[in-house]
């Protein structure tokens, strides 16, 4: 878990079209150990990094916040917030209408290929023994949030034994 927080806190990202550089913050609430094998930390990894690329992307402010609970039961979650824009939020808002786990299908995107989000859906329904990602979405264990300019998306991952304590 130290080596994903370090990773993360104060991770430097150039925008492409704008030259600008972006921050994001950690909080980490959650002291037990990631994962049971490489591939597990790789999958991870990967839903990690498309939850912040998409929020680097976006977002209207130079920072992005990442944090990372301990969450009811035996689950973590990773939260992924940053600022939007009006355009975004009308853009997201004229895409998604009431339904904004919409953005988990594959190929609903700005700019991009729409593949990010979707393939969150697809590591976490496989992380808890899910046989379909429109679950995950449908159980909550993927999300997304946006509203008075910001937007927030999340991903729960199985917890392992906290630290210092038996099995």
């Amino acid at each position: 878990m130290d080596d994903v927080v370090r990773k993360w806190t104060d991770f430097r990202y150039l925008r492409p079209d704008d030259g600008e550089e972006l921050r994001v913050e950690v909080g980490c609430r959650y002291d037990g150990l990631l994962a049971t094998c490489c591939l597990e930390v790789s999958a991870l990894d990967r839903v990690i990094f498309n939850l912040a690329n998409n929020a680097l992307r976006a977002s209207a402010a130079p920072r992005v916040r990442l944090e990372i609970d301990p969450v009811e039961p035996d689950a973590v979650r990773w939260l992924v917030v940053n600022a939007i824009d009006d355009e975004n939020q009308a853009w997201l808002s004229d895409k998604l209408g009431d339904e904004p786990q919409g953005l988990f299908e594959e190929g609903l995107s700005r700019g991009s290929h729409g593949l990010g989000l979707a393939n969150c859906a697809d590591f976490v329904a496989a992380a808890f023994g899910l046989n379909d990602p429109g679950l995950a979405v449908e159980e909550g264990y993927v999300g997304v949030w946006f509203g008075n300019g910001l937007f927030a998306a999340w991903a729960h991952w199985p917890a392992l034994e906290r630290l210092g304590e038996e099995p």
